[in-house]
C-alpha cells in the first residue's frame, strides 16, 4: 500500500515538475519529496545530526559550551538552502580562537534563530506516510507538517577559566540570526554577584569572580520588538589540583611582566610563542635546564600558567583518577622531585597554540 500511495504521490509530483526543488541544494533525500515552501526559515531542524531539543528563549537554559556547540553544528547541517547564516563549526571556532588571541578575552557566539521542525507525530497523525527512506505527504491531507519555532543559544568559546578576572568580548560577526536585524538590547548576567551587564559588540567586559574554584552560570536576555528572549550557559572553572611547588620567576629578562613565563621566536616569518614555566633544584641556580614539552593541545583557554588544556597544574598535578585527562601522569610529581634531586633545573614549554 505504501509503495502504492509512494507512486502515484511521485506521479502527480513529476507531473507537477515539482520534485526536487533546486531551490533546497542542502535538503536531505528523506525530505527531498516533501514541499518545502512553508519552512521560510530555511532551517529544517529534522537534519540536525543530534536534534535534542533547542533551548526555546523562555528559561535560563544553562548549557556547558560543548553542549552549545553541538547546537552550533545542528543548526548548521539544518539549513536546507545554498548559503546559512550559521558557519560549520570548525570556522566558528577558528574565528573565535582568533578574536581570544587578538583580545585576550573569552570569546561570545549568540545564536537567536528561526527554525522549522516536525508537527507532533506527523506520521501517527496521517500528514505523513513514510515510504523506504522518504517522508512523502499523504495523498488528500492537506495539513502542514511544519510548525515554526524560535531559539536562543549563548556560547562562551572556553573549556574553562583559571585567573579571577575574566574579560569577555561579543563580536558583532558572531552575532547569528535571521530576523533581518541585531536585537534593541543584550545583556548577560555573568555570574559574578554584579548583575546585569549590558553588551555593546566589539566591547570588552571585565569581571571579577574573585575565585576560581566554581562553575559560573552565565544568563543572556535580548530584547526585540519588546519581547524578551532568554538562555544561559555554562563557564566551567579549572578542576586541576596540584601540590607540586608553582613556577618560579623566570631567571631571565622579561618583556611582559603580567605574563612573565612568556616567551616568543620567529619561525618562517611568523611569530611562534609559548610559556616556559620554570622550577629550579635545590641549588637555586639556573645552570642545568631539563626541557619537557607539551603534546598537541586543540585548547583555546590562555591564563597565568595554561595555555589550551594543559598547563602547570595538569604536569604536575599527579592525579590518578581514570576519569581525570590526564591520569596517565600521576607519576610525574615523583619524576620531577627526582630530576631536581639531581641537580637538573625544570622547565616545562607550554605552547600559546598547542595544534
Amino acid at each position: 500500500m505504501k509503495n502504492y500511495l509512494f507512486l502515484r504521490w511521485a506521479t502527480a509530483c513529476l507531473l507537477a515538475g515539482a520534485c526536487f526543488s533546486p531551490a533546497y541544494p542542502q535538503l536531505q533525500p528523506a525530505f527531498q519529496f516533501l514541499d518545502m515552501s512553508a519552512v521560510t526559515s530555511g532551517f529544517l531542524y529534522a537534519q540536525a545530526p543530534q536534534p535534542f531539543d533547542p533551548p526555546d528563549g523562555t528559561a535560563y537554559d544553562a548549557l556547558e559550551a560543548d553542549r552549545s556547540r553541538q547546537l552550533f553544528f545542528n543548526f548548521k547541517k539544518s539549513s536546507i538552502l545554498s548559503t546559512s547564516v550559521i558557519p560549520d563549526l570548525n570556522t566558528l571556532r577558528t574565528a573565535l580562537h582568533t578574536q581570544a588571541e587578538s583580545s585576550g578575552c573569552i570569546p561570545l557566539a549568540i545564536m537567536e534563530m528561526k527554525y522549522h521542525s516536525f508537527v507532533s507525530d506527523p506520521v501517527g497523525s496521517g500528514i505523513l506516510t513514510i515510504s523506504g527512506d522518504h517522508y512523502i505527504k499523504t495523498p488528500g491531507n492537506s495539513q502542514n507538517p511544519f510548525t515554526e519555532k524560535k531559539t536562543l543559544v549563548l556560547l562562551a568559546e572556553a573549556d574553562a577559566y583559571h585567573d579571577p578576572i575574566v574579560r569577555f568580548r561579543l563580536d558583532a560577526s558572531c552575532y547569528y540570526q535571521n530576523y533581518g536585524s541585531m536585537p534593541s538590547l543584550i545583556r548577560i548576567d555573568f555570574g559574578d554577584g554584579s548583575g546585569w551587564k549590558t553588551i555593546t559588540p566589539g566591547q570588552v567586559i571585565q569581571v571579577n569572580y574573585g575565585a576560581t574554584d566554581v562553575d559560573r552560570v552565565l544568563k543572556l536576555e535580548v530584547t526585540r520588538s519588546g519581547a524578551v528572549k532568554k538562555t544561559g550557559g555554562i563557564l566551567k572553572h579549572n578542576s586541576c589540583n596540584s601540590n607540586f611547588p608553582s613556577p618560579i620567576a623566570p631567571p631571565w629578562p622579561v618583556n611582559n611582566p603580567s605574563r612573565p613565563w612568556e616567551i616568543s621566536t620567529m619561525v618562517g616569518g611568523q611569530t611562534v610563542k609559548g610559556n616556559a614555566y620554570t622550577l629550579l633544584s635545590s641549588d637555586g641556580v639556573f645552570d642545568k635546564p631539563f626541557i619537557f614539552v607539551e603534546g598537541v593541545d586543540f585548547g583555546f583557554d590562555h591564563g597565568e600558567h595554561i595555555n589550551g588544556t594543559f598547563g602547570w597544574c595538569q604536569f604536575t598535578s599527579g592525579l590518578g583518577d581514570a576519569n581525570y585527562d590526564y591520569s596517565m601522569l600521576q607519576n610525574m610529581p615523583q619524576l620531577l622531585n627526582q630530576v631536581r634531586s639531581h641537580g637538573y633545573d625544570i622547565v616545562m614549554l607550554d605552547f600559546y597554540d598547542g595544534a
